[in-house]
């Protein structure tokens, strides 16, 4: 389960981002190992656009990304310490541009069809990014 205590983008993906690659370091034995955990969040004007609650809000998301370049993307590595006390943690934060496309309202609804947006914060479907148009 994610908590989210942080209010800036940036603060909010890097902090998503270890609690991923803290609970995959936890769950292996023995730990020499690094765990890369990354989490992305689309952001616009500010907003941070979660997952859609159903198709509706769905195509008043992309509708709203069509056309737009967002993205913020935060990485964490986990690694055992030399002397095995507790895991060295590096988090780091990325702005990356993802630019959606102009598309048709008609190839929106049928991409929301399939149902690949709704459990997609990214709005990205197992196949990638939204064709351009």
């Amino acid at each position: 389960e994610e908590t989210i205590s942080q209010t800036r983008p940036a603060d909010i993906v890097t902090e998503l981002s270890a609690q991923k690659a803290l609970e995959v370091y936890e769950r292996l034995q023995p730990k020499d190992c690094t765990v890369i955990g990354a989490d992305t969040i689309v952001v616009y004007r500010d907003e941070i656009l979660g997952k859609p609650a159903d198709e509706a809000e769905a195509l008043d998301m992309l509708s709203l990304l069509a056309g737009r370049t967002i993205s913020n993307t935060g990485v964490t590595l986990v690694r055992q310490a030399p002397s095995g006390s507790r895991p060295k943690i590096h988090s780091f934060y990325e702005k990356t541009d993802v630019e959606f496309y102009p598309i048709h309202r008609e190839d929106l609804l049928s991409y929301i069809r399939t149902g690949d947006p709704l459990d997609k914060a990214a709005l990205t479907g197992s196949r990638g990014p939204l064709p351009s148009m």
